[in-house]
C-alpha cells in the first residue's frame, strides 16, 4: 500500500474516533414537552457540529458512518483493482508459445507419414494410402529392390578385379525388430516402397533408399542400373517390383542412420548364393526371390514372369 493511501485510511479512522468522541461526551439532551424537536442553540460545539435531540443524533451518526465505510471500501477496491491490473501474468506468452509449437511439431509429423503408390494388376496407378493401411490391407503396390555389390580385394591390397559375378561380394543386412514387414530378418536386397509424392518412378525411390539406408558416402559415385519388374506375392506385400543392380565405389563407407538396418556386411555371392540354395535360413522371401531372378538374368539373360496372373506366389509356412 502507498504511503498517500495509508494515510487517507489514517485520516478517516481519526475522524471516525473524533465523531464518537464528540457525540458521546456530551450530557444527554432532554428537551422539554413545549419544545420537543426544536434545536438549542446554546448546545452547539464549537467544532461545528449540532447537537440535536438524540434521535437524530443517532441518525447523523449512523450516516457519517456509512459514508465513511463507502469511501474506504471505494479507496481499498481502486486499490486492489490497480495492484491486480499492474502486473498481467508473464507466462501466457510462453504458453502460447509452447502451444504454437506442439501444433508446428504435430504438422510435421503428418507431414512425413508415407504414402505409398496403389497400382492395379497391370501395374497402373490407381491411388495411394498410407503406409500402415498399405500393410494392413495387403494393397497392391510397387517397390525398387537392388543388390548392392562391392568388389572384392585380391588380396595384393589396392588392386580389385571385376570380371565376374565370383569377384563381387553383395550386401547383406539384418532388418531392425521395428520392421512392420520381415521385422528382424536377414536381407540381400536393399529396398522400399513407392511413395506418392515421387514422380520418378522407381529409380527415385531407388535413389532415396541408397542414401537413406545406406548413407551418403555410400551412395555417391554408385552405379545403379534398372535390370527389369517383376509382380510377387507373400504373407506381408502384394507388388510390382523393380530389380535394380548397385556397385558400390571401392572405398565407400556404409552408416546405417535412418535404424531401419540393425546391421550389414559383405559377403562373397558366390559363397552365398550356394547357402540360400541349400539353406534358406532367416532371409527375407522377397530377397531370396530377387536375388534368384537377378542371378538367372545375369547367367543367361531370363525374365521373370511379366504378368499379374503368372506371379510368384510364396508359400505361408506356419
Amino acid at each position: 500500500m502507498c504511503a498517500a493511501t495509508q494515510s487517507d485510511v489514517g485520516a478517516n479512522f481519526r475522524f471516525i474516533f473524533f465523531l464518537f468522541f464528540q457525540l458521546h461526551s456530551v450530557t444527554p439532551f432532554e428537551p422539554d414537552s413545549s419544545r420537543e424537536y426544536e434545536v438549542s442553540l446554546a448546545r452547539i460545539p464549537s467544532v461545528g457540529f449540532i447537537r440535536v435531540h438524540r434521535f437524530f443524533r443517532s441518525f447523523v451518526l449512523i450516516a457519517r458512518m456509512r459514508v465513511v465505510h463507502g469511501s474506504l471500501a471505494l479507496r481499498f477496491g481502486a486499490l486492489f483493482t490497480k495492484q491486480r491490473n499492474a502486473s498481467p501474468p508473464t507466462t501466457t506468452p510462453t504458453t502460447r508459445g509452447r502451444r504454437r509449437r506442439c501444433v508446428a511439431s504435430t504438422s510435421s509429423s503428418e507431414t512425413a507419414e508415407e504414402f505409398c503408390v496403389h497400382v492395379d494388376e497391370k501395374n497402373v496407378v490407381v491411388g495411394s494410402a498410407s503406409r500402415r493401411e498399405t500393410v494392413s490391407t495387403r494393397a497392391l503396390g510397387r517397390g525398387s529392390f537392388a543388390v548392392v555389390l562391392k568388389r572384392r580385394p585380391d588380396g595384393s591390397g589396392d588392386d580389385y578385379k571385376a570380371s565376374s559375378l565370383a569377384d563381387m561380394s553383395i550386401l547383406v543386412t539384418r532388418r531392425s525388430a521395428l520392421k512392420d514387414v520381415w521385422p528382424g530378418a536377414l536381407d540381400v536386397v536393399t529396398s522400399g516402397v513407392c511413395q506418392a509424392r515421387e514422380t520418378g518412378g522407381y529409380e527415385e525411390t531407388m535413389s532415396r533408399e541408397l542414401e537413406e539406408e545406406l548413407g551418403s558416402d555410400a551412395a555417391a559415385g554408385a552405379m545403379v542400373v534398372k535390370l527389369f519388374e517383376f509382380p510377387y506375392e507373400d504373407k506381408y506385400m502384394r507388388v510390382w517390383g523393380a530389380c535394380f543392380e548397385v556397385l558400390l565405389r571401392d572405398d565407400a563407407e556404409l552408416a546405417f542412420e535412418d535404424g531401419e538396418v540393425a546391421t550389414g556386411e559383405f559377403q562373397p555371392l558366390d559363397e552365398l548364393a550356394a547357402t540360400l540354395a541349400s539353406d534358406p535360413g532367416d532371409f527375407t522371401p522377397i530377397g531370396r526371390y530377387v536375388l534368384g531372378s537377378y542371378l538367372a538374368f545375369k547367367d543367361c539373360g531370363a525374365m521373370p514372369p511379366a504378368s499379374w496372373a503368372e506371379r510368384h506366389v510364396e508359400p505361408t509356412s506356419e
